[in-house]
């Protein structure tokens, strides 16, 4: 009998652990950092670690791609098969030092832009998604264009809508998510990748519908 009960209570604290690490995977960003907005007022902005940041997945028409992958491609043919067949490329290549950026249009609404580099490499620049065909899964939820900003996180949810807005029930403004820099400093404080410049965003019109949703990279030299 004693071996039952405790068997029980082994069972249960395995179960009560297992329903927390679901719940953690769950959420769609649970940290935030504080900074200082354009206007000079203090804000939370939620934000990713970098592995996360590679562990999110692009949901496209032909199925599902990790952001690691399009991220260590390399060549435009190898992002063709993975995304499929654009209706066409725009490419602009410098002649000064045979570097080039190429634009992949899949339709009107959704662009994905690399940039070459002289010595071969190949890095992704920007994702543009307009199409609720395309969207981005970042932890188990998904960030589309077409999405009522209701069924995203608070956090996320509020760094697009806060203050005067959602008081006036005017939804539209535009979300951000940082991605934090790997190998944080020793003091703890977490640096925004490329100094904010790699970070996934969304637009949302008044109603609360995301229109836009980004990935903008600064690819290092």
């Amino acid at each position: 009998m004693m071996n039952t009960k405790r068997f029980l209570l082994v069972l249960a604290t395995f179960t009560a652990f297992t329903l927390m690490g679901t719940d953690a995977a769950c959420a769609q960003v649970e940290k935030t950092l504080q900074r200082t907005d354009a206007n000079g007022q203090i804000v939370q902005t939620p934000y990713v670690t970098y592995e996360e940041f590679r562990s999110v997945t692009l949901h496209c028409p032909d199925g599902q791609v990790p952001l690691r992958v399009l991220l260590t491609v390399s060549s435009l043919d190898e992002v063709i098969r993975l995304l499929g067949d654009p209706q066409s490329v725009e490419r602009n290549d410098d002649p000064d030092d045979a570097s080039f950026t190429a634009w992949l249009h899949y339709g009107r609404d959704t662009i994905v832009e690399y940039h070459g580099f002289a010595d071969g490499r190949l890095g992704l620049t920007s994702i543009e998604l307009r199409s609720p065909k395309w969207g981005l899964e970042i932890g188990s939820k998904k960030l589309s264009p077409g999405i009522d900003i209701a069924g995203l996180d608070k956090k996320v949810r509020r760094s697009a809508v806060s203050g005067n807005l959602s008081k006036k029930k005017n939804k539209s403004g535009l979300g951000t998510i940082y991605i934090e820099k790997p190998n944080a400093s020793k003091n703890g404080k977490v640096e925004p990748l490329m100094n904010e410049m790699t970070q996934f965003n969304f637009k949302t019109g008044e109603t609360g519908t995301v229109e836009v949703v980004r990935i903008s990279r600064i690819v290092p030299n």
